[in-house]
Parts: structure tokens; C-alpha cells; sequence
């Protein structure tokens, strides 16, 4: 697969929607890859 740069914040209210149900962010660096979960609970 190719990489392709993009700038996040064109994607910020897909991005925001996503994270209400909760994503998987990973990231890779030469050979070490890195992967985390991100959510949000919105308490009232």
C-alpha cells in the first residue's frame, strides 16, 4: 500500500465522530510500531 500524507484537520469531524464510539490509533517508525485505543465518555 502507498502512503499518502494528509493533514488531520481536514478529517476533524470524521475524526471527532469516530472517537465517540472509540478508535484505534497506530503509528509506525522505521521498524517500531506503536498502537493505543482512544475514546471519550461525556459525563453530565
Amino acid at each position: 500500500m502507498k502512503k499518502k500524507k494528509i493533514n488531520p484537520l481536514d478529517y476533524a469531524s470524521e475524526i471527532m465522530k469516530a472517537v465517540e464510539k472509540g478508535v484505534l490509533i497506530t503509528t509506525k517508525v522505521g521498524n517500531k510500531v506503536n498502537s493505543m485505543t482512544a475514546s471519550w465518555e461525556h459525563l453530565e
